[in-house]
């Protein structure tokens, strides 16, 4: 075996002892994800990240747009180490990123190893290189050999690797053929296939592996993410200036400009008192520079990324300078101070109303976009959650439905959240009351929604 070879060459030892020492540095994760009326644990990857017990582990392993507090349970399981797992503590998902961060309680446990411990070292194209699977739980998390090769490196948006098949268990560590740390997995891999069944031909599919991953980041990019643990479980604030709905300028337009060589933005649309809108910046505008620098060309979504990086790494009250074109003349410069970004649904109130059998939250800024009324202050309840066949389900003549924003509660306004939850909990705790009369609005007409109470 090549890898073998080389790390019995390298280290002085065999390669079984290799794998085993890097294989300390992955683990598993399960938790519970807790909703109204739906209790479920979910089993995952991660890494550990540093010798006090610190877990990484990617975006997609972990809800983003549920609250923290939906979130409970952790424990990180070893091959080796305690059956019943380690107790760990949710320390939040960055902003940006969208890593999750997971902190072992009482420090880390001798079975694990951190992957700091290991050189690193850059992957190449044509490389071979290998990581840790993990078997599923009847198998007390036993880790076992992967390897792939190298077939694409580039920047989609962060600096990654694709393999030319799954080579480490989702969110572990991925090495070359020297034993040396060249990046940190991503989530699931899915392969594209045909599938031809009876009356089917050739419909596409996307075949999932749920605990292997076919990408690997730079370990130059997870030592930026490193940098930002959440300080809380909701989650830190990020950069944000304000524009809306960020669009790269078609082509055949940037061409007839003048600027077809570089990628430019159209503001779609900017919200009322935003950093961008007090700058002096206005719907229609075209972004063709930040901080004295072209926009970078590259893909539609990565441009906008990258764009979106420039201040959401940035801290409350920095300053950035957009070039920006309107109508025919040349470009002029907008200084920019940066400011936080609006709630999220993560850090959002929430009330459930079991009688009912439905869920409200906060009404936040995506909200706003989505109802494109940015430049509405609005406090209300969103329906969060209708429960299957319970009386909010089956109201008349409409029923009710998630994203729902509730205007009236038996006819009297609803001039807050908070307003809206007291009267709903008073209604819902009253056992005289045989019925719910709810005006609400959806994403295209007002509707009303008659619920009959047991």
């Amino acid at each position: 075996m090549l890898c073998a070879y080389f790390c019995t060459h390298a280290f002085g030892v065999s390669f079984d002892d290799v794998f085993r020492e890097r294989a300390k540095c992955a683990v598993a994760v399960k938790y519970t994800l807790e909703l109204e009326e739906d209790r479920r644990q979910i089993l995952t990857m991660g890494m550990v990240a540093d010798g006090d017990g610190l877990v990484v582990v990617p975006s997609n392993e972990i809800p983003l747009r549920v609250r923290h507090d939906e979130l409970k349970d952790f424990k990180i399981f070893i091959f080796g180490g305690d059956v019943d797992g380690y107790p760990a503590e949710y320390l939040g998902a960055d902003g940006v990123s969208g890593v999750h961060f997971l902190k072992i309680k009482g420090g880390l446990p001798k079975e694990m190893v951190p992957f700091t411990k290991f050189h690193r070292a850059k992957a190449s194209l044509g490389q071979e290189v290998w990581g840790v699977g993990i078997q599923r739980e009847e198998f007390l998390f036993e880790p076992f050999y992967m390897k792939s090769t190298v077939s694409d490196i580039g920047r989609r948006p962060i600096l990654r690797c694709e393999t030319m098949s799954p080579v480490a268990a989702v969110g572990t560590a991925v090495f070359d053929t020297s034993g040396n740390f060249v990046g940190w997995g991503g989530s699931q891999a899915a392969n594209m296939r045909l599938l031809y069944a009876n009356k089917i031909n050739g419909m596409p599919v996307n075949l999932v592996s749920p605990l292997s991953t076919d990408t690997f980041m730079f370990p130059e990019e997870l030592d930026e993410i490193l940098k930002y643990v959440p300080a809380k479980p909701c989650g830190d604030k990020h950069g944000w200036i304000g524009i809306v709905n960020t669009k790269v300028l078609k082509r055949d337009v940037a061409k007839m400009m003048g600027i077809g060589k570089k990628s430019a933005f159209l503001v779609s649309d900017i919200a009322k008192d935003s950093p961008a809108a007090q700058a002096g910046l206005s719907k229609g505008d075209i972004i063709v520079g930040i901080n004295g620098k072209a926009v970078e060309m590259s893909f539609d979504n990565y441009a906008i990324y990258n764009f979106w990086l420039k201040y959401a790494r940035a801290k409350k009250g920095d300053k950035i300078t957009l070039s920006v074109i309107r109508g025919s003349g040349a470009p002029k410069d907008f200084e920019v101070s940066v400011a936080e970004n609006p709630k999220t649904q993560r850090e959002s109130k929430t009330k459930y109303f079991k009688r009912l059998g439905f869920s409200v939250r906060e009404y936040i800024f995506d909200d706003a976009i989505a109802r494109k009324a940015i430049d509405k202050k609005i406090d209300a309840p969103i329906v969060k959650y209708v429960k299957p066949n319970s009386p909010a389900a089956s109201a008349m003549p409409s029923r009710l439905s998630v994203g729902d924003l509730i205007k009236e509660i038996n006819s009297q306004p609803v001039s807050s959240y908070e307003q809206a939850v007291g009267e709903l909990s008073k209604i819902a705790s009253d056992e005289k009351a045989k019925e719910l009369v709810i005006l609400a609005e959806d994403l295209k007409e007002t509707k009303v929604i008659r619920i009959k109470l047991d």
